[in-house]
């Protein structure tokens, strides 16, 4: 109890301050465990300034020794012909499956005009990379949210792969040669990351994106993250607050519907 003393030397209790208690700190003057629980992770690591990078390369790298075998690979032959038929009309003129109805216009547009500049070899690791570069940067991102340690984002990175090869359903791959929904699976990672940092209006446009170059991986996506929001129990935004995001996913996607 502070007092302060009078002419007459009586003690008189001192008013009650009115500031407010500061939130207690830790060591180094960072919140307390109870203070963050509603801060979102942040990109730098926690053991070594640009860790972040690091672990991007090597998940590039571990992607590149499953899956760097000489173009072509997988659906590489059908695809990358059919964006080179899609930019110069003479090429293969009369083949029925180059000649019908394109599906993928955004990677057309995005990549396919390469293919008046490069052969269909280098588009084909053209293509790859910035799929791969794009899937490692994004599960890095989600990695470092769902376990924030060294190393985690390569050894998944390498179970991702042997899963996807040795466990997969109809056929199905993340990892290996080019074609639209390696670049979309890439876009769905990072929606997941913005997921888990509660920014609803980021993930569901990145999720449009997904959409708009691969309308398969990007749609389901949108209705996995749907079933999520429906059955969160806490935190969940109202649906109010969706409809900015949901309108950007319907614009952006429309692109590739």
């Amino acid at each position: 109890m502070i007092s302060k003393r009078l002419g007459n030397d009586a003690l008189v209790p001192a008013p009650p301050s009115s500031a407010t208690p500061s939130p207690a700190v830790g060591a180094g003057g960072t919140p307390s465990a109870n203070d963050q629980r509603d801060v979102p992770p942040r990109e730098g690591t926690p053991w070594a300034p640009g860790g972040s990078w690091v672990e991007w390369a090597g998940v590039l790298l571990v992607f590149f020794v499953a899956a760097g075998d000489p173009p072509p690979d997988l659906n590489e032959a059908h695809y990358l012909c059919r964006l080179k038929r899609y930019w110069s009309p003479d090429f293969c003129r009369g083949d029925l499956f180059l000649e019908s109805p394109e599906a993928h216009f955004t990677v057309v547009w995005l990549l396919g005009w390469l293919t008046r500049l490069v052969d269909l070899t280098t588009l084909a690791w053209i293509g790859r990379l910035c799929s791969w570069a794009v899937i490692a940067w994004g599960w890095v991102r989600m990695a470092r949210r769902v376990a924030p340690y060294p190393g985690v984002s390569l050894l998944g990175a390498a179970l991702l792969v042997v899963g996807t090869e040795q466990t997969h359903f109809g056929g199905e791959w993340i990892i290996g040669g080019f074609e639209a929904k390696t670049l979309a699976s890439g876009a769905v990672l990072h929606a997941l990351a913005a997921w888990l940092d509660r920014r609803w209006t980021l993930s569901l446009a990145l999720l449009g994106g997904a959409t708009a170059v691969h309308a398969l991986v990007g749609g389901w996506s949108l209705v996995a993250l749907a079933f999520a929001w429906a059955t969160q129990r806490e935190g969940r935004p109202p649906l109010v607050q969706l409809l900015p995001g949901l309108g950007l996913a319907a614009a952006i996607g429309a692109a590739g519907v």
